[in-house]
């Protein structure tokens, strides 16, 4: 019975990728970013330089995903939004990557072959 309980505690608190996937997720940057930082047994000021780091670039990627969120496809968000979200980190940076990779993929294309129309950047 406990386990039952358990795993719907589970479910109830897990994102749901097809409604978040209207909007950019709400990430906590500040734990994830402790939870990198605290993964070497670096020193105290190499460990506060990569929490630093690492929320400067979450930031940035979190805005970035912010002003272009409308123009990924609703399943690439689905699919990059799970991505993103495995195991105890979640991350704007894997998730932005995930998309830009997705939105450049041709559906024709295979693994390795050009994209058939090239994006201007």
């Amino acid at each position: 019975m406990r386990a039952l309980f358990l795993v719907l505690a589970v479910l109830a608190t897990a994102p749901r990728p097809a409604a978040a996937a209207d909007q950019v997720p709400d990430f906590d940057i500040s734990r994830n970013c402790t939870f990198e930082a605290s993964g070497g047994g670096a020193l105290q000021q190499s460990v506060q330089q990569t929490k630093e780091s690492c929320k400067h670039d979450e930031t940035l990627a979190k805005n970035q995903l912010s002003q272009e969120w409308s123009k990924f496809k609703g399943d690439a968000k689905r699919s990059c939004l799970e991505e993103s979200s495995m195991g105890s980190e979640q991350s704007y940076v894997e998730l932005q990557s995930c998309l830009e990779m997705s939105s450049n993929w041709d559906q024709n294309q295979t693994v390795g072959q050009a994209p058939s129309k090239p994006r201007r950047h």
